[in-house]
C-alpha cells in the first residue's frame, strides 16, 4: 500500500480558486526532497512566505517577532518544519494566506 496520495496539483488550485477556500498541503519526506518539492510547487509565484531557517530556501526568512509577518497576505505560505515546529508561528503564518491559496508544511518524517 502506498503511504502518499497522489495529486493534480493544478487542478487543486483551480478548485480552491473557484470555491475561494485555502487549504493545507502537507507534505514530509527528506529534507532535501521537501526543499526540492517546495521550490518546484512555488517556481511559478513571486507572491510567496516561506519560513525557514534554512539557507537553502531561497528568500526563506525566520522572524523572531510575530508582529513581522501579521497583516500582510501571501499566496503561498510554506512552513519548513525541519526548522523547528513553534506553534505561535504556525498559527500566525496560517493567517497571512489568501483565499484560493495553500499552504505547504515541510515535516521530517
Amino acid at each position: 500500500m502506498q503511504d502518499f496520495k497522489l495529486s493534480n496539483l493544478p487542478l487543486l488550485r483551480s478548485q480552491l480558486a473557484d470555491a475561494r477556500h485555502r487549504q493545507l498541503l502537507l507534505i514530509t519526506g527528506s529534507q532535501a526532497w521537501c526543499y526540492a518539492q517546495c521550490q518546484q510547487l512555488l517556481a511559478n509565484s513571486n507572491d510567496n512566505l516561506i519560513l525557514s531557517s534554512s539557507k537553502t530556501l531561497e528568500n526563506a526568512v525566520w522572524p523572531e517577532h510575530l508582529h513581522q509577518i501579521l497583516g500582510q497576505e501571501f499566496s503561498n505560505l510554506v512552513y519548513d518544519g525541519f526548522s523547528g515546529i513553534v506553534p505561535n508561528k504556525i498559527a500566525a503564518a496560517a493567517g497571512t494566506v489568501k483565499a484560493a491559496a495553500y499552504c505547504c508544511c515541510y515535516f521530517p518524517r
